[in-house]
């Protein structure tokens, strides 16, 4: 697992993003450590010619 430091205002940039979802746990025994998973949410665009 990769360690990373965020700002608030990065996390609110990231949840503030479309198609983004954020999964945040509490790491136990740790202040101000969490586990971040970020989900890229598929979107598909149908579109049809005229």
């Amino acid at each position: 697992m990769s360690s990373v430091t965020l700002t608030r205002k990065a996390l609110k940039e990231l949840e503030d993003f479309p198609f983004v979802r954020l999964d945040i746990k509490r790491l136990a025994g740790k202040r101000n450590h969490y586990r971040l998973r970020v989900e890229l949410i598929r979107v598909l665009f149908y579109y049809e010619r005229d």
